[in-house]
């Protein structure tokens, strides 16, 4: 007999873009199309010690959640389920903040 396990709603590793994913949305607002290399390439200039490559697919996930996101934001504009921000993004623009991602 196979147990289904539910989905965690905690997070088990500590978030490695805590502290530096307010830049990276500022830059995905000025740059939109970034591709998630680009935006390591970036983070690593700047944290030199900080980011490793091997970051990289967490965040091509983040930058793929952010697009659906962002898409869902452009499909339902103008309506009452889309609510911004103080900093002008979408208050579920901010991948990161959930704990789920």
């Amino acid at each position: 007999m196979v147990k289904v396990r539910a989905p965690r709603h905690w997070r088990t590793r500590k978030d490695p873009f805590d502290g530096v994913w307010e830049d990276v949305l500022a830059w995905l607002q000025a740059e939109p199309d970034a591709t998630g290399k680009a935006l390591m390439g970036r983070l690593q200039s700047e944290h030199p010690d900080r980011f490793s490559t091997a970051q990289l697919r967490t965040m091509q996930r983040r930058l793929k959640e952010w697009r659906g996101i962002m898409a869902k934001e452009l499909v339902y504009a103008g309506t009452a389920a889309a609510s911004t921000a103080t900093n002008g993004l979408p208050e579920m623009a901010l991948v990161g903040t959930d704990p789920r991602c």
